[in-house]
């Protein structure tokens, strides 16, 4: 295994935030698989596969770590080896997509929902009762007001994506988060950059599945942008997990350059309630873990951080692995509604990031292709 020490000890102290304890310790940081040179911002699925970035990992009931291209751990990510890339790699290479593993249960959606007729739509899925014995499939979704094929605005962000949250209710039901558009979403992005990023403002969604993942329905939207309000890219990326108090919490980006926001649902995703600022500052791709202790954590990028970000020209100097943080937010009483934020990573490419629970208050945190362990105080 590689080993690509980034941080030295005073480097990781610093990174800690002495003002708001909630971070007891950070690893070293290390590279699981070689990287190649990027020198920009927006780059091809291919080169993404290639040079590992923008890739996500899952843990499987038996803690298994599964990595991108075939990389696993057994044992809580000390050490990470390379295996036969599984058949769901393509699903690992793009942090859009969704992975529900439980005891006797696997179910990996693929990013692209797929325009099959109005109304309806499909995605490409593996299914078995573990990892290792997935076997691809398709799953069908019922969208009644869906957005028209990809195919009207090539090369361009639109459509629906599954992302991230595959969350199963009390009552055995499976609810999936998904992104992008649907057909009568048309208000534009606010700022120049955000056009970049896709062709209308997003909405985040639900779906929910009564047969194990084999057909969706559309349940609610979680959020939606209006004309004039303060979201760049609308909300998307979304994030789902259930709390302990049996609501489930969502929290999306809008976009590099203004906050995350967050909505509660009291009646297992039928209903949302209206996105709120919770503290979060400028950031994508959050992931959601609640805690064994209770707590929840957040993970989440920041590529444009404070102190490096100008008015104008971000995307013309990033240069990759660029200045981007990693952030990790703890809500003490596990509701979401406020948050204790520490640094826990400078330098980190991309800034999409996942965080598993190894071991109680011990986070495995991964971007790109590096990764590494931090203690919660």
């Amino acid at each position: 295994m590689a080993v690509a020490p980034k941080w030295p000890e005073h480097e990781r102290n610093r990174l800690m935030n002495v003002e708001n304890p909630i971070i007891d310790h950070i690893g070293e940081l290390r590279e699981y698989d070689p990287q190649g040179q990027l020198d920009r911002d927006h780059v091809s699925l291919v080169d993404r596969q290639r040079l590992n970035r923008w890739v996500t990992c899952f843990q499987s009931p038996d803690d298994t770590i599964y990595l991108h291209a075939g990389s696993q751990s057994t044992d809580a990510g000390q050490t990470i080896v390379k295996r036969d890339k599984m058949p769901f790699n393509e699903m690992l290479a793009v942090p859009e997509g969704a992975v529900f593993s439980t005891s006797g249960m696997f179910l990996a959606l693929d990013a692209l929902v797929n325009f099959e007729a109005p109304g309806r739509y499909s995605v490409r899925t593996w299914r078995g009762e573990e990892p290792l014995g997935a076997v691809e499939g398709q799953a069908t979704l019922h969208i009644e007001s869906g957005p028209g094929p990809r195919e009207q605005f090539p090369g361009e962000w639109y459509g629906l994506y599954v992302h991230r949250s595959i969350v199963q209710r009390n009552d055995g039901a499976l609810l999936a988060t998904l992104e992008g558009n649907l057909a009568d979403d048309t208000e534009q992005p606010n700022d120049e950059w955000s056009k970049t990023e896709s062709r209308y403002r997003g909405r985040s969604v639900v779906v929910i599945s009564l047969d194990q993942g084999v057909s969706w329905e559309f349940l609610s939207t979680i959020a939606v942008s209006q004309a004039g309000d303060p979201v760049g890219e609308g909300f998307g990326e979304p994030t789902m997990i259930q709390l302990n108090d049996g609501r489930l919490l969502c929290l999306m980006r809008t976009g590099h350059y203004t906050p995350m926001y967050a909505s509660w649902s009291n009646d297992g995703g039928a209903s949302w309630s209206e996105p709120a600022y919770t503290g979060l500052d400028r950031g994508c791709d959050p992931c959601l873990l609640q805690l064994q202790d209770g707590r929840v954590a957040v993970s989440y990028g920041k590529r444009f951080p404070e102190g490096w970000s100008r008015l104008r020209s971000d995307h013309e100097r990033w240069k990759y692995p660029g200045q981007g943080l990693i952030r990790l937010a703890i809500s003490e009483d596990g509701t979401g509604e406020s948050w204790q934020v520490a640094t826990i990573g400078r330098e980190m490419g991309s800034c999409y990031s996942t965080i598993i629970e190894v071991e109680p208050g011990v986070l495995f945190c991964q971007v790109d292709g590096w990764f590494w362990h931090v203690q919660l105080a």
